[in-house]
């Protein structure tokens, strides 16, 4: 089966500190949330209702070098933590899920910051996000409770602003 979402939202906030000179690493909590489009098992995809949400807790090291050109491109990489939670089903009510599963992260980022003074830069960027092994409970109309199989992953444009102190 699967799941097709809406563009929905993500929000969160990091900390982190510089290391060396080309080198940063953060701690960072968000949550993101997502309509539910289309679900379906193995019939095809059904017209959806509900929501998909995630909170998770990363660790993220960046690398960064700054060409004088204005903008500072950087690349990075993470782990961490995330629970996923879907509370959806399909029209004709044939799969229904109310179910959250924990699972392992892991990140890859890339962007631009722009220094708009000593401690404020605005970044875009771009992070891939994904997780494996959730296990969800599922209704199937005729049949029962379910475990259902699943992995979740996203393409995400992100824009941020960080300050140092």
């Amino acid at each position: 089966g699967s799941v097709q979402s809406e563009t929905g939202f993500n929000f969160g906030g990091a900390v982190g500190t510089r290391f060396l000179e080309h080198f940063r690493t953060e701690v960072n909590v968000g949550y993101r949330e997502n309509k539910v489009e289309q679900i379906g098992i193995q019939g095809g995809n059904h017209d959806g209702k509900g929501s998909m949400s995630m909170i998770h807790v990363l660790f993220n090291a960046y690398a960064e070098y700054d060409f004088d050109l204005g903008v500072i491109p950087y690349f990075g990489l993470g782990m961490g933590y995330g629970q996923v939670r879907i509370d959806a089903h399909n029209k004709t009510d044939a799969l229904q899920m109310d179910s959250k599963d924990d699972a392992f992260l892991w990140n890859l980022m890339a962007g631009l910051s722009v220094p708009v003074s000593d401690v404020t830069t605005f970044s875009l960027g771009y992070r891939y996000l994904a997780t494996e092994d959730l296990n969800f409970r599922g209704d199937i109309a005729n049949i029962g409770g379910r475990q259902i199989d699943s992995e979740y992953d996203a393409h995400e444009l992100v824009l941020g602003i960080r300050y140092s102190f």
